[in-house]
């Protein structure tokens, strides 16, 4: 793996950075935190994070959390309706969490996944090469899993475990992550969008995708 120490990432962080076969894994250290894995587009000149990023947690105890990176899909609408409708107790998202930081929460496709090519004939003799679509007009990938799950990172052979801190360290966003989502035992499942810029980090009702309001519910429970 090629790398580079002492990556200038602002804030009085540094890293290491490889490269992973059109993906670039960004090992994030200081500004007094744990390292941290995030995965970045190694095809861009500037190699910014990509995806709508998210980190999913689960309460330990009194400011104590487990958690996980989710590169993809992190909007409340993908990822969070995920989220309330298939992990509703502890052990579900315990189990989640244990498999480590992930391309994708809910997918069918796998690391060796690729499109399907087909050679189109025309009548004038020549023939072209084309991705095949489905009714959707989406391209279809082989192979692919009969039942959508998370994507994990450990599958590929990389090392990315879950990471263990306060509640200042999940809200971070020391991953670019844009979404966050809490599991607490006995509670349910809460919401924040991480601010950026002017804009302040908000907790979000789950039912309305909205940002709360001040005295109204703010748990989806189980």
């Amino acid at each position: 793996m090629r790398s580079s120490e002492g990556l200038p990432l602002g804030g009085g962080q540094s890293g290491l950075q490889g490269d992973l076969g059109g993906f670039s894994l960004l090992i994030l250290s200081g500004g007094g935190h744990h390292p941290q894995i995030c995965y970045t587009d190694s095809s861009s000149p500037h190699s910014q994070p990509m995806g709508t990023r998210s980190r999913i947690g689960l309460a330990l105890g009194p400011d104590q959390i487990i958690s996980v990176y989710c590169h993809y899909d992190g909007y409340i609408q993908y990822t969070g309706r995920k989220l309330i409708d298939n992990y509703l107790y502890k052990e579900q998202v315990e189990e989640l969490i244990n498999g480590g930081d992930m391309s994708s929460l809910h997918s069918t496709h796998m690391w060796e996944s690729a499109p399907l090519k087909q050679t189109i004939h025309h009548a004038d003799g020549t023939k072209t090469v084309d991705y095949m679509r489905d009714a959707d007009d989406n391209w279809v990938y082989s192979p692919v899993k009969a039942t959508p799950s998370p994507l994990y990172y450990s599958e590929r052979g990389e090392d990315a475990p879950p990471k263990i801190g306060d509640f200042d360290d999940f809200l971070s966003g020391n991953c670019g992550e844009e979404w966050c989502y809490l599991f607490t035992p006995g509670d349910g499942w809460q919401c924040w969008k991480l601010g950026w810029g002017d804009t302040n980090t908000a907790e979000y009702d789950f039912l309305t995708e909205e940002p709360l309001t001040v005295g109204k519910g703010s748990l989806v429970t189980v």
